[in-house]
Formats: C-alpha cells, sequence, structure tokens
C-alpha cells in the first residue's frame, strides 16, 4: 500500500513535524510506526477506499462486457433478452441493460423464420409492422431486399464456390412477398406486378446467370423468361480490391480478383423519377441516376458474427451443403467447437445505410437476413425493419447478435444508440483516461529536443548567450570572422609589377 502514498510530500510539505521525518528517514526500519502517524494513516485510508471503487467498478464492467459477447449468456441474460422489459429489473443492472438494449432493437427490428409457402409469407408480411409504410410517389419507397449469397452456403470453400439455390425459392419469396404488400393479381391469377412505391432490390452474389430466374417472378407465364411488364435497372457495385485481398488473405499469385456484382432493381415504373426523387449517395460517389455503386470497402470477417461450428449448422439446417450436394464428409471435416464466420459472402452496413438514404426508403423486408447488417443499418436509422431468417435458430441467435452489437454501440461515443448512463455504468473511461493524458503531458514542461541528422542546430542570439544556466553573466563571444583570400589574380601582379 505505501507504494501509493507520496511520503515526501506528506512529511515535508505539511505542518513541521520532526517524529514523522525521522520515521520518513527510517522507513526502511519502521513500517508499523510510519502507518501509526495520524498523517499517513488518513492517507492511506483515502487510497483503500479509492481502491475498492476502482476493483467493484472493474467488476461492473467485466459484468457488463461479458454480456456484449456471442457466447452462450446464463438463463437470466437470455430472459432478459427474450423480455425486452428494463422495468421488471434493477435499474442499471446487467439484466436491465440488456433488457433495454432488447428493447431497442425490437422497437425497430422484427425477425421470423423463412415461411414455406407463398400464403405464409404473405400472411406475415401482412401483419408485419413494416406493412404499415406506404411509398408516396416521387418521394419515398418500401425496400425489399434479397441476396442470394446469404439464402445457402458452401461448407468447403464458402468465399469461392456458390452452391445451387434450393428448387423455388427465389419464386416463393418474390411471389409471396407481393400479395402481402397489396399487389393485385393479373388475368392469369397470378401475382407479378409490384405495388406503386415498393423497390426491389435483388443481388445477384456474382451469378449473372441466375437473371433470368430473379425476373422471372415478375414475369406473367405467357410471357418469355426475362421478358416483364416492370421497371427494370442493373446496379453495378464494385469492391474494395484491397478488402477483398484482405478477406481472402491473398498475398501471392496471378489469380483474377472478382470486384464486380450486381444488383437488380424492379419497380412498378421508372425508379428515377417517377417513384423516387434523384439524390445523391452519401458513402459513395454519384447518385441514384448513375448505374454504378463503391467503391465498397468489404469489413474484415474477423469482426464477422462468429459461431461454434455446431451452432451454425443449427443455422442453416440443410442450407449449409458442398458443392452441388449435400456432402457429409466436407461437414466432418470442421470441428463442432471451431469458431467461424456464420455468413462469408454479405453486403456490409454502411452499404445498407446508403442504400436507405439515397433510394429514400422508409420501411425495409429483408427476404434473407443474413448476418443482420440491413437489420443494424435499419436500427442505426431508426427505419421498421422485418427480416426472414432459415431457421427458429437463426432467429434467436441473430437476435441475441443484435442485441449484443446495440450494447457495444451503446458504449460509443459518436454512435446514434450512444448512452451515457450505460457508458458511466460500465465504467467507460477512455475520454476521461484520454484527457487525463493530455492535461499531465500539458503540465509537464517540454524538453529541449535533439537535432535530428541533417538538422542544424538553431542558433543563440548574443542576448540569449549573455547568461549561462548557472545565473552567471558571461561576455559575449565575438563571431569568428571569416579569412579572407589574400591571393592576387596574375594579371593584377603583372600590372604591379609594370609600375
Amino acid at each position: 500500500m505505501l507504494e501509493h502514498l507520496e511520503l515526501q510530500d506528506v512529511g515535508f510539505t505539511g505542518v513541521l513535524d520532526s517524529a514523522l521525518k525521522w520515521v520518513i528517514k527510517n522507513k526502511a526500519k519502521c513500517i508499523d510506526e510510519l502507518q501509526e502517524v495520524d498523517v499517513v494513516k488518513t492517507r492511506l485510508d483515502k487510497i483503500k477506499d479509492a481502491l475498492v471503487t476502482e476493483k467493484n467498478e472493474e467488476a461492473a464492467a467485466v459484468a457488463v462486457g461479458a454480456a456484449t459477447s456471442d457466447d452462450p449468456p446464463d438463463e437470466a441474460a437470455d430472459e432478459a433478452i427474450r423480455c425486452a422489459n428494463p422495468a421488471k429489473y434493477a435499474e442499471h443492472g446487467v439484466e436491465y441493460w440488456q433488457a433495454y438494449a432488447a428493447q431497442t432493437v425490437k422497437t425497430y427490428i422484427r425477425l421470423a423464420p423463412e415461411p414455406r409457402t407463398q400464403a405464409g409469407l404473405a400472411e406475415l408480411i401482412e401483419g408485419s409492422h413494416v406493412n404499415m409504410c406506404k411509398g408516396l410517389e416521387q418521394k419515398n419507397a418500401v425496400l425489399i431486399l434479397l441476396d442470394l449469397d446469404l439464402l445457402c452456403e458452401s461448407v468447403t470453400r464458402p468465399m469461392d464456390r456458390r452452391p445451387v439455390l434450393p428448387d423455388g425459392i427465389v419464386q416463393r419469396l418474390l411471389r409471396g412477398s407481393m400479395p402481402g404488400r397489396g399487389a393485385q393479381k393479373n388475368k392469369d391469377d397470378e401475382y407479378c406486378q409490384p405495388v406503386a412505391g415498393d423497390v426491389y432490390f435483388l443481388l445477384d452474389g456474382k451469378r449473372e446467370h441466375l437473371h433470368k430466374t430473379l425476373l422471372e417472378a415478375f414475369c406473367p407465364s405467357g410471357k418469355k423468361a426475362g421478358l416483364t411488364d416492370c421497371s427494370v435497372r442493373v446496379f453495378n457495385l464494385f469492391l474494395s480490391e484491397q478488402s477483398l485481398r484482405a478477406r481472402k488473405a491473398i498475398v501471392r499469385g496471378s489469380d483474377p480478383i472478382s470486384q464486380r456484382q450486381c444488383m437488380l432493381c424492379v419497380t412498378a415504373s421508372p425508379l428515377v423519377p417517377d417513384t423516387i426523387p434523384e439524390k445523391a449517395h452519401t458513402k459513395y460517389q454519384g447518385t441514384n441516376r448513375g448505374d454504378v455503386i463503391g467503391l465498397i470497402h468489404m469489413p474484415a470477417l474477423e469482426g464477422a458474427w462468429q459461431l461454434p461450428f455446431s451452432k451454425k449448422k443449427a443455422v442453416y439446417a440443410d442450407r449449409l451443403v458442398s458443392g452441388d450436394t449435400q456432402d457429409k464428409d466436407a461437414r466432418s471435416q470442421h470441428r463442432d467447437d471451431s469458431l467461424e464466420p456464420t455468413f462469408y459472402n454479405f453486403m456490409p452496413e454502411l452499404f445498407f445505410q446508403n442504400l436507405y438514404v439515397t433510394m429514400s426508403g422508409v420501411g425495409v423486408i429483408d427476404l434473407s437476413a443474413g448476418p443482420g447488417e440491413a437489420a443494424k443499418a435499419a436500427l442505426v436509422m431508426k427505419r421498421p425493419y422485418l427480416g426472414l431468417c432459415l431457421t427458429e435458430e437463426h432467429v434467436t441467435l441473430l437476435y441475441r447478435h443484435l442485441v449484443n452489437w446495440a450494447l457495444s454501440e451503446m458504449g460509443s461515443e459518436g454512435s446514434p444508440l450512444y448512452s451515457s448512463k450505460y457508458a458511466e455504468c460500465v465504467g467507460n473511461k477512455t475520454a476521461a483516461a484520454a484527457q487525463g493524458a493530455q492535461k499531465k503531458k500539458a503540465e509537464q514542461p517540454e524538453k529541449p529536443q535533439k537535432p535530428q541528422g541533417g538538422q542544424k542546430r538553431p542558433k543563440r542570439s548574443i542576448a540569449e548567450s549573455d547568461e549561462g544556466s548557472d545565473g552567471v553573466k558571461r561576455k559575449p563571444k565575438k563571431p569568428k570572422q571569416k579569412k579572407q583570400n589574400q591571393k592576387v589574380s596574375s594579371s593584377e601582379s603583372d600590372s604591379r609589377s609594370s609600375e
């Protein structure tokens, strides 16, 4: 404890105490006597109280911080996430903040397992909170998202291999969403025309050969595949090469890196200006009139949502495949307790933030929720969001992941979800520590910097050199004069000799 006590300050800056000074001088031999001195004892008590308080704050930070990980929480914490009612818990406790974050998430975000029929999907969308949102002509729209990469994944080389999609899944998701939004049947008793104010964004996952499959849902049965009465635009998404290299850990090699991905946009009338107004991209260059969006920086997989492989199998169920068929041998190569990204191929949160603003989105229906990046963007921007998950396990784990992410955002100053009370409860002293370091640095006298190589030491003036560091005045040194060259040119010497 004595290392926290400034003994010299206690003994020599207060009231003169010769006994205390004697104890300080002999402190190596009489520690017990030193602790009995009133002045020292008071200081020691304050230090003990400060250490106990600091220890309690660290324990609270560890307890609340542990809740922000994706590890399985205890039953009480899991119940707090399901309940999403902070009023049931002690204020500023661990369960209180988990319930608070869950309440924030569920205010805007609703997750549901993917229905297996078109009628089931239509009923789900019709009863959702997003269905209250209606797009106004030339002002805003409801965005409906579908990413083929998030419908299934390959066990082996998931970043390079694209497995075959389950039969009929694209038709079921797209045609099931239209009646839920109030679309009308055509003369052939089919739903194939989006309602005015809805905008479909279909990401092909670098599979341009599936564009016809994607557009079949919008084509009447009497027309050829790819021919539709809707307005169709193709956006080219260009991904950052540097971020792709980091993802694939490519250091050497001559294999080409595919940076382009397509996103089909389907609307009942032309996108700009009939459906939404012209707007500039917030995260990228250009406007929504152009057909290019980029460069899109793909986040590192180390920071992506990760799960043990055993839980990942429960999330995907029969959608985790190898190549074109299910391969049990490929699954056996993964250890059940090994962590890996839950989804390898997904678009980042910033991409969706840009999409919601540029495309004037007032509500989002995500037919492929995946790792929840589109849901995070909706939560930050306070847009109602409905996301379809692969399984019930996917719903449970994704809710937990979003709550933990919301907790981390609540403790990050500058985030739209930042909560000063939560940051104070957790003991987030990052800003205070930085200010303390700056203040301490400002109080310290600046040391004279040594001249680096190639730099000349600055010259002192004569006035500065009159007085030395010891306070004694000295005579200023006279500046040395350069010796002039006394040589005379040969022509001048000749002229002198002639004279």
